[in-house]
């Protein structure tokens, strides 16, 4: 038995739809029930629903939608939801983050990154810390172009979503430029913070003004400079 969840959005305000969906795949029969903060008791206003029930022989694929209409919601429908999904063969549930703010405050970018040097094949991680509610999408952007993820450059969140994180693996010479933090929400979009990214070669494997380097190999001395653009 397997069971997916979806969860577009994690964070809400007072007033907005929320909607949750867990759909069950295995064999007969399923039931999914919900439950918030460990309790059967989901809260006022709550609908919960059956989209479909999909029976190929002995395969069932069910869908159970968790909806709170905008006229209802409130903060009080914050908390964690769980999708149990269980047949004859056994049970397995998901768990589903629900933030609900009472109003829309546009972010504001409080930190940016520190001074950092690294050496070849370290990482370079780099941040910017938001306020704002909900949490903002953040956009990276080096020289004004958009950062994309690969397999040495991640981008990440941490748990209460108001700090983002880039990280650069291995870092090369082309990696030096202008990097920007970009933070928008419903209520409104930040301004740019910006922090220069030099990184140089060096041969002469001597330590040097706080910049280190290894003997026998290229380094890469990184000077993260962080200039908030009023």
């Amino acid at each position: 038995m397997s069971l997916v969840s979806s969860h577009p959005r994690g964070y809400y305000i007072t007033g907005e739809d929320i909607k949750l969906t867990c759909t069950a795949e295995g064999s007969k029969t399923l039931d999914i029930t919900w439950q918030k903060d460990n309790s059967p008791h989901l809260g006022r206003g709550v609908i919960v629903r059956e989209e479909n029930d999909i029976d190929l022989y002995d395969y069932v694929v069910t869908k159970s939608v968790l909806e709170i209409p905008s006229e209802l919601s409130n903060t009080e429908h914050a908390g964690n939801f769980r999708c149990l999904a269980r047949n004859y063969l056994g049970r397995t549930n998901k768990d589903l983050i629900v933030r609900v703010y009472p109003t829309a405050v546009p972010p504001k970018l409080m930190t940016g990154p520190i001074n950092t040097v690294i050496t070849v094949e370290n990482n370079m991680l780099i941040n910017c810390i938001f306020s704002g509610a909900p949490p903002p999408d953040v956009t990276w952007l080096k020289d004004d172009q958009p950062v994309t993820n690969d397999t040495r450059i991640t981008q990440s969140y941490s748990e209460n979503g108001l700090t983002s994180n880039l990280m650069i693996k291995d870092a090369v010479k082309a990696d030096s430029g202008n990097y920007s933090c970009e933070g928008t929400n419903m209520a409104g979009k930040t301004k740019k913070g910006i922090l220069p990214v030099l990184i140089h070669y060096s041969e002469t494997g001597v330590v040097t003004n706080g910049t280190s380097s290894t003997l026998g190999l290229f380094t890469f001395p990184v000077l993260l400079i962080f200039l908030l653009l009023l």
